[in-house]
């Protein structure tokens, strides 16, 4: 029996797909546990996902503070 099981899953290794692409819109992090819950995604494509997504967040607040400084620097140099 546990040579039937070894070829099933290297069967299934080799058919099913390894990871499936996601294609969310503006996902809240409500919406990424329901479609974890859902079946949908995952729990380690949710980790996965809610990683990148913190690290996104982490840039535009980059993004918005390099712009905060460019302006600051900005009054100031018309200033002197």
């Amino acid at each position: 029996m546990g040579g039937e099981t070894d070829a099933i899953k290297l069967l299934f290794s080799m058919v099913l797909p390894k990871d499936q692409p996601l294609e969310f819109n503006k996902l809240s992090p409500d919406e990424l546990v329901a479609e974890i819950q859902a079946g949908n995604v995952t729990p380690a494509e949710g980790k996965a996902l809610a990683s990148t997504l913190a690290k996104l967040k982490e840039i535009e607040s980059i993004d918005e503070m390099r712009a905060k400084i460019e302006q600051l620097e900005s009054a100031l140099s018309e200033r002197r």
